[in-house]
């Protein structure tokens, strides 16, 4: 199980609920299947419960608490992606590559198509 906040590439706060045999997860008092599931700003409560002829061991944590915060896109950069640390620069200079190279090649077809005539 585990939480994931929203950041500046993916603003959805989420909680992935393991397949686990025996289970049941509690999501703030919901029943959940295993998966991923988006949650709001807040706080949010997790519990696995056994299933019945299942069981925990002594030890094992079997509830959560965690909470999101809102993203505050002013702490996001716009001008970098942090993915890749792209500048807008970068792009910029793709689109423009792309283009010389679409301008060539019709240079190259014009031609051709009047040496055929």
């Amino acid at each position: 199980m585990t939480f994931t906040p929203a950041s500046c590439l993916d603003s959805t706060n989420w909680v992935t609920l393991d397949d686990v045999e025996g289970v049941q997860w509690l999501v703030n008092g919901e029943e959940r299947d295993a998966a991923r599931w988006p949650m709001p700003a807040g706080t949010v409560e997790v519990e696995a419960t056994a299933l019945e002829g299942f069981g925990f061991g002594p030890e094992t944590q079997t509830s959560w608490e965690f909470t999101f915060a809102a993203v505050d896109d002013s702490t996001c950069d716009v001008d970098e992606l942090a993915m890749t640390g792209a500048s807008n620069a970068l792009v910029g200079t793709g689109i423009a590559a792309l283009l010389i190279t679409l301008a060539g090649m019709g240079v190259v077809i014009g031609r051709r198509v009047r040496q055929e005539a």
